[in-house]
Parts: structure tokens; C-alpha cells; sequence
């Protein structure tokens, strides 16, 4: 199941249709919450967009269980966004959260261990689908991305980018969903990164 998930800002019928065309057939519409630029305004719009084009819509939760991504429509849709306890709760501020000082510093919230996170990006596993994160063209392991990009999705196959970095240790740690054990192979101790 190739799955997107996108704002929805600039989705257009065209748009839908060579998504669908190209084999797309899960869209989450993210961002649909008070914190986002156009908070939800369209949602209608979109809801009638994918009714027009046969996307089902009775699958709206976010798709961070095994159970929720795996289903029989041939085409759905869903929609969500962040809440204080699920998007907002960690150490991962960007965007409008780091802006407006509403992110909660907990520690304890890896965000890389679940879906939209780092966690299976190279390949996936038995819990979770394979998800990567490809903003405009920057290819990374999770939404908050990492300091540089991967690659870049214009030029590059993505398939290409995930298999040269595959064997980094870093980024296997990304991929296990362990970010505070990521620095271990040039000398971060697990300790000094959850003390930062």
C-alpha cells in the first residue's frame, strides 16, 4: 500500500487523479488542527474532492497502528492533527509549536518510536509500515527530518538514497526508533544525549 500524507493546501482533482494514477492509494491529510495556517478550513472541500474520485472516508484516524493501515478499500482517506498529548508532547518542537512556546519538553516522548517518526523508515517491519518523509524535495528518515537531507527526491530515487545510508549506524538507530542512542558510534553515550 503506497500511502501520502500531505496538508492539503494545494490538492486539486488533477493533482488526485495522477496520484491515483500513479498507484497512490492511502491519503492522510495532516495539519488539520487549530495550530496550522488554514486550520481545518478546507476540510470540507477535500472531503467532497476524494468522495468525487471514490476515495473512502470511513478510516480517519491517524494510521500509527498496524491495525488502522492495513484495511480492504482500495482507495481511503483520513485526516488528523496535533494534539497536546500526541504531536505536541515531546522534545521534538518545530514549526508553529517551537514559534509559540506550546510544546511540552518531555524527555520521555520519542517521537522517533512512532509512525511519522524515524521508526522502520529503511524498511518497515511487522508492527508498522515503511514511512519516509519527502518535504518539496528533501528526502528524510521522519517529519522533523535531520540536519541535512538524505537526498534529494529530484534527482535522486529514493530507493538509491535509503540504500546508502542504510548501513550507517546513526541512521539504523533512526530506523529502530532509538534516537538518544544514535550518537553511540562516534562517542554519544545514551546518557549525555537523554541529559540534553
Amino acid at each position: 500500500q503506497l500511502m501520502l500524507q500531505t496538508n492539503g493546501d494545494l490538492l486539486t482533482g488533477e493533482i488526485l487523479d495522477t496520484l491515483i494514477e500513479k498507484g497512490v492509494t492511502r491519503f492522510d491529510i495532516a495539519s488539520i488542527d487549530r495550530y496550522h495556517k488554514l486550520a481545518g478550513s478546507r476540510l470540507i472541500d477535500l472531503a467532497e474532492l476524494f468522495e468525487s474520485r471514490g476515495v473512502n472516508g470511513d478510516e480517519k484516524d491517524p494510521l500509527i497502528k498496524k491495525e488502522n493501515y492495513l484495511h480492504s478499500y482500495p482507495l481511503s482517506w483520513g485526516y488528523w492533527g496535533a494534539t497536546e498529548d500526541m504531536w505536541l508532547g515531546g522534545n521534538w518542537a518545530r514549526g508553529r509549536a517551537l514559534e509559540k512556546d506550546i510544546w511540552k519538553r518531555d524527555p520521555e516522548h520519542n517521537f522517533c518510536a512512532i509512525l511519522s517518526g524515524a521508526i522502520g523508515f529503511l524498511n518497515g517491519g511487522d508492527s508498522i509500515p515503511q514511512e519516509i518523509s519527502i518535504q518539496l524535495w528533501a528526502i528524510n528518515p521522519c517529519c522533523p527530518g535531520t540536519k541535512e537531507a538524505l537526498g534529494d527526491a529530484r534527482v535522486e530515487k529514493v530507493a538509491d538514497v535509503l540504500a546508502r545510508v542504510a548501513d550507517h549506524p546513526v541512521f539504523q538507530m533512526l530506523d529502530r526508533g532509538d534516537p538518544y542512542r544514535m550518537g553511540e558510534s562516534i562517542g554519544i553515550s545514551e546518557d549525555h544525549a537523554r541529559a540534553r
